[in-house]
């Protein structure tokens, strides 16, 4: 019986002791768990960071297509989104109006060209118009052709009555020059017979002192005598006046000349003014036709089409379209809180994520805080206020994402890295923050 009750006692000692290291054990495990732990949290350091959304920008500038004249729209030849290198056709205007103003310029510019020509010929005396080569090569052109056609007979036209004019001034003056021709033959006969007229009276005159001959005809000599003084004085004056009338005809017929002349120069000036603006307007209305086709100014991607139908009216100046660049490095502008502003600094390293992708199969991008603004700006739609924090990725991380279009205006889910700190700093913050705030007046 008392070896039983000893060994009773015996199991009971042993199973006290076993529980007594089994809690031992247990409360050191507990005690370096809690005291790890402890450690853990206030001396290990974890990540922190600023969360922000972004949208996505281009390095370069974009590049706003625009027309500067206007027009209709006849055809889109890209679509939202669409990549484009330079100088490939996006859409094309309507050319009616334009080729319609530029057929009218044009056949004023012809019709110019010739009448400069036909001027120039009546001015330096030519026999025929010398066309321009431009107008010859298309002398096959009916409208063309006609123009010289009409240039050509005007020319001769204008000749013939330039000639006929001076050919009655001629005839005038050829008609007074043989008037004095006959009046200085009749003078110079009625000089010789008021000579030997004049002999006779003197002879006369001597006889009828001796009473020789009568008065009667001493006074008919006399007479034939002062009528010859008057014929004489006639034709001297009648040549006078021809003379003049020869010296008026060489003036008449120079100042035709003269008058001619002085119209073509004028005219010439005229023409060759208006030729010179008509160019101008040609050149302007050529380049015209030319933008007709709005084409890509640089390589990238189509964002912002303004125009999906064709008929559709394209005001003068008005954008038509944006166009990104799609090789360089991208830009994200983040929105932070003003509250988290003390948590971003430029240098940071940031996380970029694209929400558009599918997360489990897109990898994130990192990227540098490259700027932070220097003081809040507002939403226009909400009002609340934010800093911008512009974070480049370059374009080998960007890589990490291949066969993804990445554009201008994609949303992003931004990590902005902050200063590392412990768990126990994380816990305690809510406390001391609200504490600093506390036991004041």
């Amino acid at each position: 019986m008392s070896a039983a009750v000893d060994t009773v006692q015996l199991n009971c000692d042993q199973t006290a002791r076993s529980s007594k290291r089994i809690i031992t054990s247990g409360l050191i495990i507990i005690t370096v768990l809690v005291g790890g732990f402890g450690l853990w949290a206030g001396l290990a350091p974890l990540a922190s960071g600023v969360m922000a959304s972004g949208v996505v920008v281009a390095e370069g500038t974009r590049s706003t297509v625009q027309h500067l004249e206007g027009g209709i729209v006849k055809e889109i030849l890209i679509k939202e989104g669409d990549a484009v290198v330079a100088g490939q056709v996006l859409l094309r205007l309507d050319e009616v109006q334009t080729k319609s103003r530029l057929g009218s310029l044009q056949a004023e510019f012809d019709g110019l060209q010739a009448r400069e020509a036909r001027l120039v010929a009546e001015q330096s005396g030519q026999s025929d118009i010398s066309f321009s080569a431009d107008l010859l090569s298309r002398n096959k052109n009916q409208r063309v052709f006609d123009i010289m056609a009409g240039e050509t007979t005007l020319f001769e036209e204008r000749r013939n009555a330039l000639d006929t004019s001076l050919k009655m001034i001629g005839q005038q003056k050829t008609l007074y020059e043989r008037h004095i021709v006959g009046s200085m033959a009749q003078i110079k006969s009625s000089t010789i017979q008021r000579s030997i007229s004049q002999e006779e009276l003197e002879g006369l005159e001597t006889l009828f002192a001796k009473g020789y001959v009568a008065k009667t005809r001493l006074l008919k000599l006399q007479r034939e005598n002062a009528r010859l003084e008057g014929v004489i004085g006639e034709k001297q004056s009648q040549v006078s006046q021809a003379e003049i009338k020869v010296l008026e005809s060489s003036v008449e017929e120079a100042q035709v000349k003269t008058d001619f002349r002085k119209e073509v120069i004028s005219e010439l000036r005229e023409v060759q003014g208006n030729l010179f603006k008509l160019e101008e307007q040609i050149l302007a209305t050529k380049d015209t036709l030319k933008r007709l086709e709005i084409k890509a100014p640089r390589d990238g991607v189509v964002i912002d089409l303004q125009f999906h139908a064709i008929n559709t009216v394209v005001l003068s100046g008005a954008p038509v379209l944006d166009i990104v660049p799609n090789g360089d490095a991208l830009i994200i502008d983040a929105r932070i809180k003003p509250i988290d502003i003390d948590n971003v600094l430029v240098g940071a390293e940031a996380e970029v994520r694209f929400p558009a992708f599918r997360q489990r199969t897109t990898p994130s991008v990192f990227g540098i805080v490259q700027v932070v603004s220097a003081d809040t700006l507002l939403d226009p739609a909400t009002n609340e206020p934010y800093y911008t924090a512009r974070i480049m990725v370059t374009e080998q991380e960007r890589q990490r994402i291949p066969n993804r279009s990445i554009v201008s205006g994609m949303p992003a889910d931004v990590t902005v890295r902050s200063e590392d700190r412990t768990l126990i700093e994380y816990m305690t913050e809510p406390l001391t923050d609200v504490l600093a705030r506390s036991f004041k007046e």
